[in-house]
């Protein structure tokens, strides 16, 4: 049997994109990197209870701010903790479902400080995101004004 060009293409394409989604790691390459020692929360802080603690880790520091991402503990998704660094107890966090999204934010979290903070994939739209009013303080981490 003989398939035409556009039919091929398509057999050829849905399983690489379908793979894609499945084992990106949200498009997060921090997320799969070995722990280090700064991935680990102060004392009093706390993380969500969904959070899978091995997989926590340390993206930036900024503004008094410390920003940790991690996986839930089912794998389903992507986590973002903000912790104030002279409380050293978690300002703000939350999770959202990144498994094969395309879109350029997996999740905004935001606290009484009103200082909104996204995680973002590795190949997000940094000319998007900036045109929003975000700043880009980590390869995966936008905050806004």
């Amino acid at each position: 049997m003989k398939l035409k060009p556009a039919a091929t293409e398509a057999v050829l394409t849905v399983p690489l994109l379908l793979g894609g989604c499945a084992s990106d790691g949200y498009g997060i390459d921090a997320l799969k990197a070995p722990a280090g020692p700064e991935d680990t929360f102060p004392n009093d802080a706390n993380f969500l209870e969904q959070v899978d603690p091995t997989t926590l880790r340390f993206l930036v520091e900024d503004d008094g701010r410390r920003f940790f991402a991690a996986q839930s503990s089912d794998g389903a998704q992507a986590c973002l903790a903000v912790v104030n660094v002279n409380q050293q107890v978690t300002d703000y966090a939350g999770c959202a479902v990144a498994a094969g999204s395309s879109s350029n934010k997996i999740v905004t979290v935001s606290g009484t400080d009103k200082r909104p903070a996204t995680l973002v994939p590795d190949y997000a739209d940094a000319v998007y995101l900036e045109s929003e009013g975000l700043r880009r303080i980590h390869q995966n981490v936008y905050v806004g004004p």
